[in-house]
């Protein structure tokens, strides 16, 4: 496979004497949307990702330690050690959020938005704790609302380990563990969902009109049930006497995983036309699972005694399939739940008798495609991140021979990787029309070097990127 390679250490004493050095732009540049980033002042700046020039200095509290793109166009988040802005990237203006310093520096640098669908003027945030310290957070007036306080439930909740807003900004769903209310966000209105003391595993349909949720009876058999985001025509859709649970498919189809103890069935569910197929007997239990964006193909995960299988369901076939994908046995796959994508990326870890390695997998097809091989038994993998909009992905490896940054380009299968410093870090676009690598300096401070799909340097700003919206 082709393999690029750009070595920075011959140039990190050079590009610190210039305050900006603007790279030469090839004409394969096809870099889009912009970095934030923290200058040698310690203040957050848009900075252009092809020409590195800097846009918008955000007004904020405090030095930027994070930042994160949301749902909403043209809005993002940064965060300081003790407080919470809303940016628009548009222009140049910050709100501050309204939440105590030692809650803000918490808030987890993502949305907490749990299982595939989210609105985009409204998101959610909270801390690890999944507790009273989450909320609604409208990125129009950057106005938060515990989430909490809008259940008026008779007793608060310890915590909320599944919390959603469904993609039309209307409706949220919480779940304490044993109850789940739904919220009715304009009037802000809830009630619990239900006929029985004991409800789980609620989700919306892709456009927000539909819940789907199961709950168990008191023979311990559940019932999976639907129903409108306002309440009305619940029906009970299937019983069983396991745990059934449903998955949203992005086509608006169900992907259902009936379990026992041992194993369980997972099977397609068309609640259009009222069938039922069944896909993949299995033993263990089911690990994770990522849908293409179209809904057609998914990849799931099975956790057993002898490790962990990865299957390809292709459900946009007259007889839907499912099939064992070798290559991926023991790898651990993202983006998972993260966000719906065509391609994942696969790490194996090493152990006594196989170097690590990463790989692409197309959902399309199950095609797997090694790009890093040989990767050594002292080598620390970060966690692959994988552009939400487009092929790409980057990943750091550290070993005793290589301390490295690269990016891969899943589609046509390449690796390009970046040396750098101890300390460094990458970014990427979410289109993957580009990456950005971040170092220390010989003689004090931070550079980002940003680059094209091909590796070819387009820009060096004088900061440290946290963000590439």
């Amino acid at each position: 496979m082709p393999l690029n390679t750009c070595n920075r250490r011959t140039v990190l004493a050079g590009a610190a004497a210039l305050p900006f050095l603007a790279g030469g732009i090839s004409a394969s540049a096809q870099a889009t949307g912009g970095l934030l980033a923290v200058d040698a002042d310690k203040a957050l700046a848009l900075f252009d990702a092809v020409s590195g020039s800097r846009l918008f200095t955000f007004a904020i509290e405090g030095a930027p330690t994070a930042a994160w793109a949301t749902s909403a166009p043209g809005v993002a988040i940064a965060q300081t050690s003790n407080s919470l802005a809303v940016l628009n990237l548009i222009d140049g203006s910050a709100i501050a959020v309204s939440l105590p310093a030692s809650v803000a520096g918490q808030i987890l640098p993502s949305s907490i938005q749990f299982r595939g669908s989210a609105g985009y003027q409204r998101m959610l945030i909270g801390t690890a704790n999944m507790d009273a310290n989450t909320f609604v957070l409208d990125l129009d007036t950057g106005e938060r609302t515990s989430v909490i306080g809008l259940l008026q439930a008779e007793t608060d909740p310890v915590s909320l380990p599944n919390v959603a807003i469904s993609s039309d900004d209307s409706t949220l769903l919480a779940w304490d563990g044993r109850s789940t209310w739904i919220v009715d966000l304009d009037v802000r209105a809830s009630r619990v969902l239900g006929s029985q003391s004991f409800t789980f595993s609620a989700g919306f349909s892709p456009d927000g009109q539909l819940i789907a949720y199961s709950q168990q009876l008191q023979s311990g058999a559940t019932q999976l049930c639907l129903q409108t985001a306002t309440g009305f025509d619940d029906q009970v859709l299937f019983e069983s006497e396991n745990i059934l649970v449903a998955l949203w498919i992005p086509d608006g189809r169900m992907l259902l995983d009936d379990r026992t103890d041992d194993g369980g069935t997972m099977s397609l569910f068309d609640p259009m036309s009222g069938d039922r197929t069944d896909l993949l007997d299995y033993t263990g239990a089911t690990n994770i699972v990522q849908f293409n964006q179209d809904g057609s193909c998914a990849l799931v995960g099975i956790e057993g005694a002898a490790g962990r299988d990865w299957y390809l369901l292709q459900m946009s076939k007259a007889v839907p399939t499912a099939t064992l994908l070798t290559a991926l046995q023991d790898t651990a796959v993202v983006p998972g739940f993260a966000f719906h994508a065509d391609w994942a990326v696969a790490t194996r870890t090493v152990n006594d008798t196989r170097p690590g390695s990463i790989l692409s997998v197309r959902l399309a097809d199950g095609l797997t495609t090694t790009l890093i091989s040989d990767i050594d038994t002292d080598a620390e993998v970060t966690t692959p991140v994988v552009s939400p909009n487009g092929p790409g992905a980057v990943v750091g490896i550290d070993s005793f021979t290589e301390l490295a940054t690269h990016f891969l380009q899943l589609e046509d299968a390449t690796d390009t990787p970046i040396e750098m410093m101890k300390g460094g870090h990458a970014v990427i676009a979410p289109d993957a029309t580009g990456f950005a690598v971040s170092f220390g300096l010989n003689t004090g401070g931070t550079a980002t070097i940003i680059y094209d799909q091909q590796g070819n340097e387009l820009a060096t700003v004088q900061a440290d990127a946290l963000a590439w919206v």
